[in-house]
């Protein structure tokens, strides 16, 4: 899953570059490049104070590199002009990428587990992983359509989660939006996997529908005129969930996992979906309904209401089923153990970090407090070109991490 920060932050592909070699080799490009920028930067403007040692935890594990440190004449202000080239906020211990890793390993690990597995180093107590998800937010931007491979169904069901300093539970709601299934190989046999998935969170209802009609309109290309089966337990939220539903026609269908078990339960026997209508015809016949369960009696009074609300059913293009299972394999493993306990906000954005993934959707990981030195402020370094050119370093042997942090730094300025 690819995470970006909305800063482009060179020093994150510097070390993405840096992976088969040594953080040694990082720190020596790095000096290298520090070295680069004196011999070209504007001396009028730009007063040399001293060489700072700075340590960055990384992917990598930790980096330590030194570089010079400037009184910027123009503007008044103190400068590491490598610093403000690379992307680096002036107080920041972690990489921007070492964050986004953080967070990607947060939405599937307890935050002890991911501060083991963050940096080759040592590990990162569970306190810094909860600020940095703490300082995130997540933005999904969705990808190009789908080439949709049959009807649309939307799967909705709820997911109960602890939650920091309460006793109780809060109801996180699930979707899932899919077209078609395909055929994989499971062992010996075959089996069918929802084609075309998206997966959404919301802790409230409008939330819910705000997400699925987006997703809708620009992943499945729904218009007015779509037709889509949007199935689930007999929960009053997700029947009533067709109305919220405004880019296409939405119609209810009632999961039949559900249906059958509370038939079930209450008439001693087991009901087969094909079975489950002239069940219902038998109960009403016989005019007594004083042994059913309380599920049961639901199943009832929405057969009543509406006698062919079972007809998709019958049909061979409706693939229905159940959202819990959807729940137990994307969000029970890390939010449905007993003992945890999460903050709304935090929850939200590793769902969403999760859901990116499993949907193939490219978030952006906004920092609410990561602040770079604008480059703007550094745009002028390089003294006349005639007198620097003589200063040309070349770069054929250099790694192409080094190559690239080289080519960053231009002739009067940075890219």
């Amino acid at each position: 899953m690819a995470i970006l920060s909305p800063i482009s932050e060179v020093f994150d592909v510097f070390v993405a570059e840096m992976k088969a070699s040594s953080r040694e080799d990082a720190a020596r490009s790095l000096e290298r490049a520090d070295g680069e920028i004196y011999l070209r930067i504007d001396r009028k403007r730009f007063r040399l104070i001293r060489k700072d040692e700075r340590t960055v935890l990384t992917t990598l594990g930790a980096v330590a590199y030194r570089r010079r440190y400037y009184f910027d004449g123009m503007l008044g202000s103190y400068v590491h002009p490598l610093d403000a080239i690379l992307g680096l906020p002036r107080y920041s211990r972690y990489s921007n990428e070492l964050r986004v890793k953080a967070l990607e390993l947060a939405a599937g690990l307890t935050y002890e587990q991911a501060g083991r597995m963050l940096s080759g180093d040592s590990a990162l107590p569970k306190s810094t992983i909860s600020s940095i998800v703490r300082d995130a937010n997540v933005e999904a931007a969705a990808p190009k359509p789908f080439e949709r491979g049959g009807r649309i169904h939307v799967q909705i069901d709820e997911k109960f989660v602890g939650v920091a300093g309460k006793s109780g539970k809060r109801r996180l709601m699930t979707a899932t939006i899919f077209a078609g299934a395909e055929p994989v190989a499971w062992g010996r046999a075959k089996r069918n996997r929802l084609a075309n998935r998206t997966v959404v969170s919301s802790y409230s209802v409008a939330g819910l529908a705000a997400r699925l009609n987006a997703a809708l309109r620009s992943l499945y290309g729904a218009t007015p005129d779509t037709e889509i089966w949007l199935s689930g337990d007999l929960a009053l939220y997700i029947r009533c969930f067709p109305e919220r539903i405004d880019c296409c026609k939405a119609t209810y269908v009632p999961d039949k996992w559900h249906v059958c078990k509370y038939l079930s339960d209450s008439v001693g026997q087991t009901v087969k979906p094909k079975e489950a209508r002239a069940v219902l015809d038998r109960i009403i016949a016989g005019g007594d309904l004083t042994g059913l369960q309380e599920d049961a009696m639901k199943v009832v009074r929405m057969y009543l209401r509406n006698k062919r609300i079972f007809e998709p059913w019958d049909d061979k293009t409706y693939l229905g089923g159940s959202q819990e299972g959807q729940n137990s394999h994307v969000y029970a493993p890390r939010f449905g153990k007993y003992a945890s306990r999460f903050r709304p906000d935090a929850l939200e954005k590793l769902a969403a970090a999760k859901e990116a993934r499993l949907s193939g959707w490219k978030p952006s990981f906004l920092s609410k407090g990561r602040k770079t030195v604008d480059k703007a402020s550094v745009a002028s370094l390089g003294r006349e070109y005639e007198e620097r050119i003589k200063y040309d370093i070349d770069t054929t042997e250099m790694s192409l991490a080094s190559r690239k942090l080289f080519d960053s730094i231009e002739y009067g300025g940075v890219r």
